[in-house]
């Protein structure tokens, strides 16, 4: 039975339960629940959610959206000088590292790439953007869209530890001397851990501390995630806050995350930068979220792409993240294949030598549109 793939411009004309079966393992960032709030995120974001069908069976779906990226105007050199901005098709999750898309089969993947480059010639957009490729080797998927047209725009690092650690002893154990002493002393601070799984009565409070973050944040996107975002969010099964207070019930810190079985992803943090660092919360709340995906039963933490230096210290190893984009224009495909070189260069992280004895490679798995063994 052929497959057909279908575009959906809201998520509620979305089939929530057959959408919802795709996504595997570590992919929870896929969820319509997850998805929905998003749209608020991002200015004027328009939903392309593509989901490729067989019979009555869902074989793949990819969250798209159309918007102007901050890297658009990257390409925007080479493509042509014009007076209006780029408009781009992005795929992937809007607000946080995650998979382009989920797929049962390779045919799925084809047929969704080529409904997403159709959408490029029907509504005159600029370019198609494919969200995040992780791994420092291409995996077959981006072979095949290297044999599309597609090239690398850009590159950055995510940092995830991995936790074969039966609980937290257990990893401050294998930390070094000299970093385990610094993790004590950040867990003796006087300041008080508060875990929350319905943190919508703290919504508001949670917007204005990660608004701080997004402020002075150069290695991320402004998505600008407000009150209703996240109030929407903490009614997620999955989701939960957790806040770093002083001991006065002050808040100093706080994170949001996703307990996506065998992944703890570390969503988002907000703290203000004088208040955080000088009281110790900031340091405080990573070791506090190792603890948090231990007890979770995570076999990674998923830290995100900001702070790489305290993350590093923390064990997490660097995972690079690819852009693949296929600009619309023929020649435009043609100088950003010439320029994808330079443009997908990143600084290389180095993992530190954190533990003493080496500890398991990441395998960042859940970044995969094809179905991979989790572990």
């Amino acid at each position: 039975m052929g497959l057909r793939v279908d575009v959906h411009r809201q998520v509620e004309a979305v089939a929530r339960g057959a959408w919802d079966a795709v996504p595997g393992a570590g992919q929870g960032t896929l969820a319509l629940d997850f998805l929905a709030p998003c749209e608020t995120a991002l200015p004027a974001l328009e939903w392309r959610l593509l989901t490729a069908r067989r019979g009555d069976e869902c074989a793949g779906v990819a969250p798209g959206y159309v918007q102007q990226t901050e890297w658009a105007a990257v390409l925007s050199g080479f493509l042509a000088r014009r007076l209006r901005p780029l408009r781009v098709l992005e795929v992937g999750p809007p607000v946080c590292p995650g998979p382009c898309a989920a797929v049962r089969d390779g045919g799925a993947w084809a047929e969704l790439l080529d409904r997403a480059r159709a959408l490029l010639e029907e509504e005159r957009l600029d370019v198609l953007a494919l969200r995040d490729f992780a791994g420092t080797v291409r995996t077959a998927e981006e072979e095949d869209l290297s044999a599309r047209g597609f090239a690398v725009v850009t590159t950055r690092d995510t940092f995830v530890l991995p936790l074969p650690f039966a609980d937290f002893g257990a990893y401050l154990a294998a930390l070094r001397s000299d970093y385990r002493r610094r993790a004590q002393a950040s867990l003796n601070l006087p300041l008080r851990v508060r875990v929350v799984r319905d943190f919508s009565g703290e919504s508001g409070l949670l917007a204005q501390l990660i608004e701080l973050t997004t402020r002075r944040s150069t290695s991320s996107r402004a998505e600008h995630l407000d009150a209703a975002l996240l109030s929407r969010w903490a009614r997620v099964e999955d989701t939960a806050a957790l806040f770093i207070d002083d001991e006065g019930g002050a808040v100093q810190a706080a994170a949001v995350l996703l307990c996506d079985g065998p992944v703890v992803h570390f969503l988002r943090c907000g703290f203000d930068e004088a208040v955080g660092r000088a009281s110790g919360a900031y340091l405080r709340l990573l070791f506090e979220l190792v603890r948090f995906a231990l007890e979770e039963g995570a076999e990674y933490l998923d830290l995100g792409v900001t702070s790489a230096e305290p993350k590093l210290r923390l064990g997490a190893q660097p995972v690079p993240l690819r852009v693949w984009a296929y600009p619309r224009h023929p020649l435009a495909r043609l100088a950003l294949r010439l320029a994808s070189p330079a443009l997908a260069t990143s600084r290389a992280k180095e993992s530190r030598h954190v533990f003493r004895e080496p500890q398991p490679q990441v395998i960042p798995w859940w970044f995969r549109p094809l179905p991979v063994a989790a572990g």
